[in-house]
């Protein structure tokens, strides 16, 4: 099965929670011990994916999860263990990785859970822009990409 080619017009590159926090020994998830090995040999593949994207003048939207005080409950505490502690409005890791930082032409959408149109503006920004395709990408596809998609 081959997959026609996309319109660039109407078609999106969604990038999500490429954050220190996530991607970054020193970030909440290295801190934890978790490895990251794996996001980090994508990062560089990731990078000319966006350029390329960047260059066909696609539309990019980045993604950017960040936990306030205020948008916590102890639900989500207790399915997120650490919330508290990641992706913290005003730290360095909760801004994006200096390899895929995003253009200032490039929206930027916040989430406080999983899925990126939860309580966001994403479907608005999709519609406005007569975006029907979506390529997404990101590191943690069992959650986070899983969720938009």
């Amino acid at each position: 099965m081959s997959i026609p080619p996309l319109d660039k017009k109407e078609t999106a590159l969604l990038v999500i929670d490429m954050q220190n926090d996530f991607c970054k020994n020193e970030g909440a998830f290295g801190r934890r011990g978790k490895d990251l090995t794996h996001v980090q040999k994508m990062i560089p593949k990731l990078k000319s994916l966006v350029e390329e994207f960047r260059r066909l003048g696609v539309m990019r939207i980045f993604i950017k999860t960040l936990h306030f005080p205020y948008t916590s409950s102890p639900t989500w505490d207790v399915r997120y263990e650490g919330a508290r502690e990641v992706a913290l409005p005003g730290t360095w890791g909760a801004e994006f990785i200096d390899e895929l930082s995003p253009l200032p032409e490039e929206p930027v959408v916040i989430k406080h859970r999983y899925s990126a149109f939860l309580d966001t503006d994403l479907n608005m920004i999709l519609r406005c822009n007569g975006i029907k395709n979506l390529v997404i990408t990101g590191v943690y596809t069992h959650i986070c990409i899983d969720t938009t998609a």
